[in-house]
């Protein structure tokens, strides 16, 4: 999947609250969350299958997210670390 095509994923699963936060009402309602990937799979004109590649960027995402943690906790060397993932910015807008 091309760089700009992950972003459009991530901005519009950002928008579908029911996928990830689990405070909604619907969270745990799997036809809902079903129903929100097919959605998501129109808006992309792509197949859900191939749409789940967004556990792949949210797994990425956290461990990204963890190693910025890790270095400034750490204090190891003078440079904090610094991703070179595309992706990681978007989740954090």
């Amino acid at each position: 999947m091309k760089n700009e095509k992950c972003v459009a994923l991530i901005q519009i699963y950002k928008s579908k609250e029911v996928m990830w936060n689990s405070k909604v009402v619907n969270y745990h309602n799997k036809s809902k969350r079903e129903d929100a990937w097919k959605d998501i799979g129109d808006q992309m004109k792509m197949p859900v299958q191939d749409l789940k590649k967004m556990t792949t960027l949210l797994a990425s995402y956290r461990r990204e997210k963890f190693r910025i943690k890790m270095s400034h906790i750490t204090g190891s060397g003078t440079i904090p670390y610094s991703t070179n993932a595309f992706f990681v910015s978007y989740f954090l807008r």
